[in-house]
């Protein structure tokens, strides 16, 4: 079932809204990033 259902999620899920999803995870990467520098 756990080798399936990641599948079958992303199966429904838009390519576009992944695209954005991984954006976002660049994005917020890089703020942590700069808020340990200030430190």
């Amino acid at each position: 079932v756990n080798l399936i259902y990641p599948q079958t999620l992303s199966a429904q899920i838009p390519a576009n809204i992944i695209d954005n999803f991984s954006l976002i995870q660049k994005a917020v990467f890089e703020y942590s990033n700069d808020l340990l520098k200030e430190r």
